[in-house]
């Protein structure tokens, strides 16, 4: 959840804006007070508001009334848990993102009907994931490698630290006695330790990753 700490940059509504009252608000100073009730009296009922968080529960049933699908979800934010309501009307839009884990933006109307605050939602907007760093999603990087494949000592001494590093990246060899360059066939995992084996084989100006 702390992924997401800038959503809440645009919500009118957190859970501990409608936690019930407790024992521990008896070890609040004065002002503390004051500004909870602050906060608790500018929500008012059917007042627009916007919240979110991840889902943790959801319960499905069948309206009385209209005979209709509808849903009740719990979403958890950063400080506690919020009750909202997907009517018939609103629920066949939105209930494919109603699963448990989902991250959701609410936007609806809250409700002070029952003993617990709810919100009416009207508007679910879907969280896109965090993307991941670009080296996470995808390196292209490959290994260029200069040695002399024509002397054999030289050679092995180079397939075996290639061999002792498997991974994903390509290896591209150039052979300083013919010019040729091909590829190896065992890619690596460009890592410092496999970096350092090689500079000191072959010399820095002979390895290069790009």
């Amino acid at each position: 959840m702390n992924d997401y700490l800038d959503k809440y940059d645009s919500f009118t509504l957190t859970s501990d804006m409608i936690a019930p009252k407790d024992e521990e608000e008896m070890d609040m100073t004065d002002e503390e007070v004051v500004e909870e009730e602050e906060s608790s009296e500018r929500l008012q009922d059917g007042q627009t508001v916007i919240c979110g968080g991840m889902i943790v529960e959801k319960k499905k049933l069948t309206s009385k009334k209209s005979n209709k699908d509808m849903a009740f979800i719990k979403i958890e934010d950063i400080y506690g848990n919020i009750e909202v309501a997907v009517m018939p009307n609103v629920y066949p839009k939105f209930k494919n993102l109603l699963e448990e884990d989902n991250m959701i933006t609410i936007k609806g109307k809250i409700s002070f009907r029952n003993e617990i605050p709810s919100v009416m939602a009207e508007d679910i907007i879907p969280w896109n994931k965090k993307e991941e760093s670009v080296e996470e999603v995808i390196d292209s990087r490959k290994l260029y490698i200069r040695c002399d494949t024509k002397n054999f000592d030289e050679f092995e001494k180079i397939k075996n630290i290639l061999g002792t590093y498997h991974g994903s990246h390509d290896v591209i060899i150039k052979c300083t006695s013919t010019g040729k360059a091909f590829a190896y066939s065992i890619k690596v995992d460009i890592n410092n330790y496999l970096l350092n084996e090689l500079y000191g084989a072959l010399g820095e100006q002979n390895v290069i990753v790009k």
